[in-house]
């Protein structure tokens, strides 16, 4: 095995962290304009960096792309947007330098390169309407149109009851609909993320997402963004890998909302510039809803009628 070949050490990565911190220095104030963080003087507000795998495509060759990120919690969920490729190849540290550097879908051959782009305006961004308003949001101008007794619902021509169940989640019982039964139950089973690699444990990992307790990491649900300010929203209690039962405030919610499109619609032309009728109906949906958060990623299960 080449020495360029061999693992990224600690004391290597402190040298990486001094590279990128100096190889940017000319981006500090695009930094600042564009994120609000910075690798310079940034005291809560810094840049950190997450680096790929391989370091490199060819023997010998030791490249890496380091992804910019704020170093916020989740820092991974936080890129800047800025990617830099880095020769760190020799075994002097002051030999190391960026090759390209990607922003906003192009390349460019260096930092300094960017930063003269960007005070020209060249790789701005601009939105071409304002999002300075709040958005559009639903109402219920006299109240719900759903009923709740316990855990059933009733709404329209259809009735169901639901529970959460702490190992695989959310359930719909007894579902009628027009006094007809359509099932008598509908579920959550499970959810499996299939992963790959060419190391052994990204070969072999197949997370079957149950085993985590898909229904228990059913956490509180923010009006207004995990579910619209007009829903109902209800508590849970788990008692899972646990001595006592544990309350969930707010881990589901119901509420009914537009489509934005008609169930159906037509007009009815009398092929002589004018019509005979239109008739539409409008597109409503009642929505039960929770969400599981296994680790690193979310998932939002919803059961529309």
């Amino acid at each position: 095995m080449s020495w360029t070949s061999r693992p990224i050490s600690s004391a290597e990565y402190v040298l990486l962290s001094h590279t990128l911190e100096e190889a940017t220095r000319p981006l500090h104030q695009f930094f600042l304009d564009t994120t609000g963080f910075s690798f310079q003087d940034c005291n809560t507000r810094c840049l950190t960096f997450t680096d790929v795998a391989p370091q490199g495509l060819a023997s010998g060759e030791r490249r890496t792309w380091f992804i910019l990120q704020r170093f916020v919690e989740g820092f991974f969920l936080h890129p800047t947007g800025l990617e830099l490729l880095l020769d760190h190849s020799s075994m002097n540290a002051q030999d190391w330098a960026v090759e390209q550097v990607w922003y906003n879908g192009k390349f460019y051959q260096s930092p300094e390169e960017l930063a003269r782009k960007y005070d020209a305006g060249e790789p701005r961004g601009h939105f071409p309407s304002p999002m300075t308003v709040k958005g559009p949001h639903p109402v219920q101008p006299q109240g719900p149109r759903y009923r709740l007794e316990g855990n059933a619902v009733l709404y329209g021509g259809w009735s169901f009851a639901f529970r959460l169940r702490s190992s695989t989640g959310l359930q719909v019982l007894n579902l009628h609909f027009g006094g007809e039964r359509i099932a008598y139950e509908v579920s959550l089973q499970d959810a499996a993320s299939l992963y790959g690699g060419h190391t052994p444990a990204g070969m072999q990992t197949k997370y079957s997402d149950v085993g985590w307790g898909l229904g228990t990491v059913t956490h509180e649900l923010a009006p207004g963004i995990d579910c619209p300010e007009t829903a109902t929203f209800l508590d849970a209690l788990h008692y899972y890998d646990t001595d006592d039962p544990v309350h969930y405030p707010r881990a589901l919610c119901v509420f009914e909302m537009p489509t934005g499109v008609p169930i159906r619609r037509h007009f009815d032309s009398d092929f002589d510039g004018g019509f005979n009728f239109y008739a539409g109906l409008q597109g409503q949906v009642l929505v039960l809803r929770t969400t599981s958060t296994v680790y690193n990623y979310d998932y939002i299960w919803d059961f529309i009628f």
